[in-house]
């Protein structure tokens, strides 16, 4: 096979962005709708049924997005290894998810939500048709991208158009599962151009279950906090009030993640195949930007957050959702604490094969979350386990910086942190003119919008007056692509 060219990590990365966007718009435009037709009693169900099928859905997955999208990346050239590694996934996902949809209706088919757990299952069969790590290891983003964006606008679509009132739970959580069945398998079409002919053994398919379980730990760690928190809610409490108000809190949140986590996606496969070649000092450099696309995001996004929370969830949600603002200030850290361990692990710590540290560092927070869960839950109900996740994701940070600084010694402490100064005063000085807006002005549309515009100039008008080069860097990529 001839050797493949992927587009670079800015290209990709704003076709992952793109994506990432879309998928941000869009629960923007439905969620104030769902959240007064369902209430937050019907949000709340969905968060906690949703939560529960989540592990079963990481069962049938059982680590081998990570596994298959790293060693494709390092196998890239080689048509016929690729070839191998997808079938030999495919074959084994297929046939975890039938098990794990065989236990997943075993354990809740006697509850007395059974029309709900049904329609939530199909999140399971989604894990069969996945194969969008095949592309991002072949550092093919374009393709997912797309599919991403169509999928999101069809699901706008058919909330507006299918449901109406809170009964519509049901169908609105199979609708959801379906429409990603279906763009899932729609990806398979693009196969051909990519695979060949290859002979696979029931040897070959077992020699993936211990590497893929390895990352599976992780993976099920991580869902300890931000999973098992729902499903402690929901159990603690006895309420879905609280589940509502933190599955929307947080949802804004992880939907702000996505920005940075869609450069992080791009970068991954590239230091696998970075390694493969010993390109070590390439590596670094490639960390080195990372670091300070990571800083340059997630701060004014956290500045961002805490400025707009008392504005926003008024209008946006509407009655009963009042406590989300101060869960939505609390989670805003989150993108600090995530960015970082994006950095450290996502990037480096998994592509290069030292996931026993990934897992270690994930594990503990799990740990961490879990008893803190226990009894912030009790007290403080969703603020509880909001905090929890905080701290939770500080310590898994903490663990990979400490491994990355002292033992690999890749960065120096200095070397982290530094490039964060700027990107720190700017986001201060746009926090201080947005809150002084934030108070003197009402909850409305109109208010947030200006805050939010305001933010974004002062924010790219210190960039640009400053000359940053990683933003001009993208802004040029942009237009390039644009013109072109």
């Amino acid at each position: 096979m001839s050797e493949r060219r992927p587009a670079s990590v800015k290209t990709n990365f704003i076709y992952n962005l793109l994506s990432n966007l879309i998928t941000i718009l869009a629960p923007l435009i439905t969620t104030p709708y769902i959240s007064r037709v369902l209430g937050v009693d019907g949000v709340g169900t969905y968060s906690f049924t949703y939560s529960n099928v989540t592990y079963f859905v990481l069962l049938a997955t059982l680590g081998t997005t990570t596994f298959a999208q790293r060693e494709i990346a390092s196998q890239r050239n080689n048509s016929y290894r690729v070839s191998q590694i997808f079938w030999e996934v495919i074959v084994f996902r297929i046939a975890l998810s039938v098990f794990s949809i065989g236990i997943y209706l075993a354990v809740f088919q006697r509850t007395g939500t059974n029309s709900l757990i049904l329609a939530q299952s199909v999140n399971i069969v989604c894990v069969m048709f996945d194969i969008t790590w095949l592309f991002q290891g072949l550092q093919e983003f374009k393709k997912t991208a797309l599919r991403s964006i169509t999928i999101k606008l069809i699901f706008v679509l058919f909330t507006f158009v299918f449901i109406k009132k809170p009964e519509d739970l049901t169908l609105y959580a199979f609708g959801y599962a379906l429409i990603q069945v279906i763009a899932n398998a729609s990806l398979w079409l693009y196969l051909p151009k990519y695979l060949e002919k290859c002979r696979i053994s029931i040897k070959g398919i077992v020699s993936n279950i211990w590497p893929s379980f390895l990352l599976f730990i992780p993976t099920v760690a991580t869902q300890i906090y931000t999973v098992l928190d729902k499903s402690m809610i929901g159990f603690m409490t006895e309420t879905s009030t609280q589940n509502g108000l933190y599955e929307q809190a947080e949802k804004i949140v992880r939907m702000g993640l996505t920005v940075y986590t869609a450069y992080g996606a791009v970068v991954a496969p590239k230091i696998a195949t970075l390694k493969s070649e010993r390109q070590d000092v390439e590596i670094k450099n490639q960390l080195k930007t990372s670091i300070r696309v990571m800083w340059l995001i997630v701060l004014p996004m956290t500045a961002g957050v805490i400025a707009i929370s008392k504005s926003f969830v008024p209008w946006f949600y509407g009655e009963g959702y009042e406590g989300v603002t101060p869960l939505l200030r609390i989670f805003s850290l989150l993108f600090i604490a995530v960015g970082l361990s994006n950095v450290l692990a996502v990037q480096y710590l998994v592509p290069v094969k030292k996931q026993n540290i990934f897992t270690l560092s994930v594990v503990s927070g799990a740990i961490i979350n879990f008893l803190m869960n226990y009894f912030m839950i009790q007290k403080y109900y969703a603020i509880g386990a909001a905090i929890s996740s905080v701290i939770a994701e500080t310590i898994i940070s903490s663990i990979q910086m400490y491994y990355v600084i002292s033992k690999e010694r890749l960065f120096t402490i200095k070397e982290i942190f530094k490039p964060a100064l700027p990107y720190l005063v700017y986001s201060l000085v746009m926090l201080g003119v947005t809150l002084t807006i934030s108070h003197f002005m009402p909850a409305t549309v109109v208010a947030s919008v200006l805050i939010v515009i305001v933010g974004v100039c002062i924010y790219l008008g210190l960039l640009i007056l400053n000359k940053d080069s990683v933003a001009m860097g993208f802004v040029n990529t942009f237009i390039g692509k644009v013109k072109r």
